[in-house]
């Protein structure tokens, strides 16, 4: 008695395999300005989220918080001015200079760098935001990040003054991009 095999040939595998091909090639340059939106707005979200940490902290341990751009967490130094090539840090400064030092610091949280590509600009201000024991700023500012550079997906942030923080959403604003030939 002939026995019928389950299964798939070799031949029907490749095609299929051919045809999803095919339709990937064509869907995937479309999901190219998605996954920039979702990666600026999630960087926003996760700064926001940092940030109302920070000044929490500050809030119930009466000490000043600093959340800046330091090369990195596990050595001294000041804040860097450039928000797109460091990791950004929120720190307890405890000896209130101004600066990390982790002898007597304490790192609340540590965001990693953003994606290379990518530009985060601070609207006006210093290279670090400083919340004192009652949550408040001296500045209010707004950061955008922008996807690869261009202000085709952008994503706010504004803080004010006060220390309250809240995600602008996307494409409300735009990065300044200079163009050099």
């Amino acid at each position: 008695m002939y026995k019928q095999s389950q299964g798939f040939t070799l031949l029907e595998l490749m095609i299929g395999l051919a045809i999803f091909g095919i339709i990937a090639a064509i869907a995937m340059p479309s999901h190219k300005d998605q996954l920039e939106a979702d990666r600026t707005i999630n960087f926003i979200e996760e700064f926001n989220r940092n940030l109302k940490f920070a000044r929490s902290t500050a809030t119930t341990s009466d000490a000043l918080v600093i959340v800046c751009p330091l090369i990195s967490s596990s050595s001294d130094g000041a804040c860097q001015t450039n928000w797109t090539t460091n990791s950004i840090v929120a720190f307890v400064d405890l000896n209130a200079n101004g600066t990390f030092d982790s002898a007597t610091d304490t790192v609340l949280r540590e965001m990693s760098k953003p994606f290379s590509k990518d530009l985060v600009q601070r609207s006006s201000g210093s290279s670090s935001i400083v919340f004192d024991a009652q949550g408040r700023v001296s500045e209010q500012s707004t950061f955008v990040i922008c996807a690869n550079k261009e202000n085709n997906n952008t994503a706010a942030l504004s803080i004010s003054a006060s220390g309250n923080s809240w995600v602008l959403g996307r494409n409300v604003q735009n990065c300044t991009i200079s163009t050099t030939v």
